[in-house]
């Protein structure tokens, strides 16, 4: 199938690179610049409160512990490949609006 033009439409390319690293967007990234993290999260503690078990909630608390630093450092990495113009300030690293 060919590919979908408007997943690349608003995408920025590094001005530092000559390799084509993109600054994603659409859907979740206007928003967060790691949604996956973020939807891997949300999926832990999803089950975990429809199972009640705590192992599932401590599962969910070491996945949050772990993926927001690494959040936190893409969102740096983003900045200095794109400038914070490009990467905003309204776009977070995990927490849509918070973190």
């Amino acid at each position: 199938a060919p590919p979908r033009p408007a997943t690349r439409r608003h995408s920025l390319v590094s001005p530092k690179r000559r390799s084509k690293y993109i600054l994603p967007s659409g859907f979740l990234f206007d928003y967060v610049l790691c949604p996956n993290y973020l939807g891997e999260f949300i999926e832990w503690l999803g089950l975990a409160v429809a199972t009640g078990n705590s192992s599932l909630y401590a599962f969910a608390a070491w996945t949050f512990a772990n993926l927001v630093p690494r959040a936190v450092h893409y969102r740096r990495w983003y900045v200095a490949q794109f400038g914070e113009a490009a990467v905003g300030t309204r776009r977070k690293a995990f927490i849509p609006f918070v973190l």
